[in-house]
């Protein structure tokens, strides 16, 4: 939607904070909102663009010929660009195929869980997790282990990557910025963005109410948006060029189609395309899947069913459904944590080296 060679080269965060903030500030004053508009539209947030542009075109009142001309062009390009991808939900594009077709969320009753582990096994885990925080402490054991997973879940998507010892550094000592040996992908902000994204992680960790046995539309969305609070300027990577910033919009269910890609390892081949929920469907998947969630969270259920297999029901329910345009994966795995912390483990945590396996497994479970 932005036209080659408007985007400005310089950190997002320099122009588009200060651009919210001043809209903010004066709420009633149409340049400030016209001036946030064109820093959501540099950003590819067209949708965020468009409705500001029209609030600020409500705001000025007197008619302005050329704007307003422009603006519904504006609005009639971003409904052009809306339904072609509406379209390529079902008919992907450059010859592409679907490899993962969406199915609506289905109860714990007809998944079927293999591999996870038995009573004794479970048992022996927890054993192992108790035995841990009794030669550390429960509490400073805790706390390594919300910055171990704080760390690891933040690369496993991509969010940033650290070398050296950076991340025996940050479980032992602490989250400083002298604990990281290396940044080697991440935020322009470098070192200091990395901490910021790392202590919004663990004060979540560390204060998450586990013992809640009904989580509402607020209570995901809140999670999403504490976790994303530095992540709302991401950066898209691409062989050969700088990173493009994009905003994330944190706090709120996506507004576009999203699908994922298979990379087939073969140039022949046609991409393969992993459908989600379509986004004007998402409030409602969402509310069929947290009615049977809750109903699972009560110690009824949980007493009927291995914390494991709930873990992986709300994981897979949840990843299909793709709530979120980004962040989706570590909001996914706190709430699939819910049976095990009730039972007494740790939060899920999945390390970045084994993501090809990890991602493979929930390919596999969508064809179950």
């Amino acid at each position: 939607m932005v036209e080659e060679g408007t985007k400005s080269t310089t950190d997002p965060d320099s122009w588009f904070f200060p651009a919210e903030r001043l809209a903010h500030a004066f709420p009633e004053w149409p340049w400030a909102k016209f001036r946030l508009a064109y820093a959501h539209l540099l950003l590819e947030d067209v949708d965020g663009a468009l409705d500001l542009f029209e609030e600020a075109q409500r705001l000025a009142q007197a008619p302005d010929g050329t704007f307003d001309e422009w603006l519904k062009q504006f609005r009639a390009k971003v409904e052009e660009e809306r339904q072609a991808e509406d379209r390529s939900w079902s008919e992907p594009e450059d010859g592409g195929v679907i490899a993962q077709f969406w199915n609506p969320p289905r109860d714990i009753d007809v998944f079927r869980c293999e591999g996870s582990p038995d009573a004794a096994a479970t048992a022996v885990l927890l054993a192992e997790w108790n035995a841990y925080k009794e030669s550390l402490g429960a509490g400073a054991a805790a706390k390594r282990y919300a910055r171990l997973v704080a760390v690891q879940s933040s690369e496993l998507e991509g969010v940033f990557l650290l070398g050296g010892g950076s991340l025996s550094n940050v479980v032992r000592d602490g989250l400083r910025a002298e604990a990281v040996d290396e940044v080697v992908q991440g935020p322009p902000s470098g070192v200091e963005g990395v901490i910021e994204i790392l202590q919004d992680f663990d004060n979540f960790l560390r204060s998450f109410d586990s013992s809640s046995t009904r989580i509402s539309h607020d209570d995901v969305k809140s999670i999403h948006a504490q976790l994303m609070r530095c992540s709302r300027i991401g950066y898209a990577e691409f062989p050969n060029e700088d990173p493009i910033p994009y905003l994330n919009t944190v706090g709120e269910y996506r507004r576009r189609i999203v699908t994922a890609s298979m990379d087939t390892g073969d140039d022949d081949e046609p991409w393969r395309v992993v459908q989600f929920a379509q986004h004007q469907e998402v409030e409602a998947h969402m509310q069929t899947f947290l009615d049977m969630m809750n109903a699972k969270l009560t110690q009824v259920e949980l007493e009927n069913h291995d914390p494991f297999a709930l873990a992986a029901w709300i994981h897979f329910n949840l990843a299909v459904i793709h709530p979120f345009t980004d962040g989706n994966g570590r909001v996914i795995r706190i709430l699939a944590s819910l049976p095990l912390l009730k039972a007494g483990l740790p939060y899920i945590n999945v390390r970045p080296e084994v993501k090809s396996a990890y991602l493979g497994t929930l390919h596999k479970a969508s064809r179950v």
